[in-house]
């Protein structure tokens, strides 16, 4: 895999008049990122009401997992990696899709999804049924009455 690397001067001091400048280098090669991504994918599969960070959490993996930062004299140059890009859709997708094998190992796994997806996301009963998504219903609710208004 790619690594990002930078590096970061330090002072050390064993005396105030004797001071000596090393260079440190910090390496990492993403497995933070991935591992996070599984996560995420976990707790949504368990939790739909985190379906609305993802986008949030998809710029936030974009910019630090497949943008690869490379040195140059004085300044950074970020280039968007494919090969991350695809890894980190594979783990993000095995993750989200693996809370869904016991469904799909049944009789009609169509059925089952089917059932799954109408209870995740009820829009059969109105998009403000319950407590379902409450921020976003909510400002879908103020937006609506204010477009009343007008």
């Amino acid at each position: 895999t790619q690594l990002i690397s930078a590096k970061i001067t330090v002072n050390r001091t064993t005396d105030r008049s004797n001071s000596s400048d090393e260079a440190i280098e910090l390496r990492s090669s993403g497995l933070f990122e991935l591992l996070g991504a599984g996560a995420f994918a976990i707790l949504m599969a368990m939790k739909h009401l985190y379906l609305m960070l993802a986008p949030l959490y998809l710029f936030y993996l974009l910019r630090h997992h497949c943008f690869v930062a490379r040195r140059r004299e004085d300044y950074f140059n970020y280039s968007f990696s494919f090969g991350r890009f695809i890894v980190l859709g594979i783990v993000t997708l095995i993750c989200l899709l693996g809370a869904f094998v016991p469904f799909i190992m049944q009789n009609q796994p169509r059925v089952h999804m089917e059932q799954i997806l109408a209870r995740l996301f009820p829009f059969g009963r109105g998009l403000v049924h319950d407590y379902w998504a409450a921020n976003v219903w909510a400002l879908y609710l103020f937006t609506s009455r204010a477009a009343s208004f007008l």
